[in-house]
Formats: structure tokens, C-alpha cells, sequence
């Protein structure tokens, strides 16, 4: 079992960067989060928990070409990291001990 624990909104972001592997950036990602828990996930609130994920080294990124739209800012693109990915296979283990436990 992991060490890290993750909580629910950083499951969500990692799920993100799976499933969006190839174009995993800020804005998709909170829209991913946005719409996998039903609620707004706010543009700070999710950099605040890729900082999480960053510090944890559960994430890593690479910074892309700046562009127009962007008023020339490069963007990031988020991956996971094999801690990352043994991270959320333990939180995804627990929740379904749970489940199993309250479904008795």
C-alpha cells in the first residue's frame, strides 16, 4: 500500500491526466475534474492541487510552445508518475473495500 495519501479531487485530476494523457493541460483537466464530480472545479483550485501533486511527485509536466491565444504563454501538460499511478490504485483499492464493507 501507498504512503500518499490522495484525496478526492486529486484522484479526479490524476484520472484526468490518464485518461487525457496526449493533451492533459490546465484547462482540460479542470474541465475533466469539473465534470467527473459534478461541480465547478475553479481554476486555482485545481493549480493548488497540481502544486499538490507536484511537491508529492505524483505528477510531472512539460512546458509547450507559447501561442496567440494565449497571449504567448507557454502552456503546461501534465503526466503521471509511476507514484502517481500506485497512489490512485491504492485510493481506488480503499473505496472499493468500502463499498464491499457496507454493502454486507
Amino acid at each position: 500500500m501507498s504512503a500518499t495519501h490522495i484525496g478526492e479531487l486529486e484522484q479526479h485530476v490524476l484520472a484526468g491526466i490518464i485518461v487525457n494523457s496526449e493533451c492533459a493541460s490546465g484547462y482540460v483537466l479542470r474541465e475533466c475534474a469539473s465534470q467527473s464530480l459534478g461541480r465547478k472545479v475553479t481554476t486555482g483550485v485545481l493549480y493548488a492541487t497540481l502544486d499538490r501533486l507536484l511537491s508529492k511527485g505524483l505528477v510531472t509536466y512539460v512546458v509547450g510552445e507559447g501561442s496567440i491565444d494565449r497571449g504567448g504563454r507557454p502552456q503546461r501538460f501534465f503526466s503521471i508518475t509511476g507514484e502517481g499511478r500506485t497512489a490512485l490504485s491504492d485510493a481506488l483499492s480503499g473505496h472499493q473495500r468500502l463499498a464491499r464493507l457496507v454493502a454486507q
